[in-house]
């Protein structure tokens, strides 16, 4: 008990700080772009792998935060969430919504879950 409040505060500034940089219209600072500049190809792989790992990281933190019964909430809350901030980034300049992107998160919702039931045993 004395942990969920660890983990629910960890779950709330880590999905707070993803959807910051998810609705901002320059999420990544130049350098990094720079770094990877000389490669489309790994930066589309380091943006997607982000993608399902930052899902995956919130629903593991979302699970360990709630009580068994709310567990369920956690993961359609946070697919739901991917599906929010998609449409969101239609609204910013220098930002598309994808429903590929979508996808990717509600596999990282899925892995964070298999993580959690398998690894943590949550």
């Amino acid at each position: 008990m004395k942990y969920r409040v660890a983990f629910g505060v960890l779950f709330i500034l880590s999905l707070a700080v993803w959807t910051w940089k998810l609705l901002e219209s320059n999420p990544l600072p130049p350098v990094v772009k720079d770094f990877v500049g000389w490669s489309e190809w790994l930066m589309f792989i380091l943006a997607k792998a982000l993608h399902a790992g930052a899902y995956a990281w919130c629903t593991v933190l979302g699970r360990l935060a709630v009580s068994p019964r709310w567990r369920i909430g956690i993961a359609i809350g946070m697919v739901l969430h991917g599906i929010g901030t998609e449409i969101g980034q239609t609204f910013v300049p220098h930002r598309v919504g994808s429903v590929r992107d979508v996808l990717i998160d509600a596999g990282g919702v899925l892995a964070g879950w298999a993580f959690a039931v398998r690894v943590l045993k949550s």
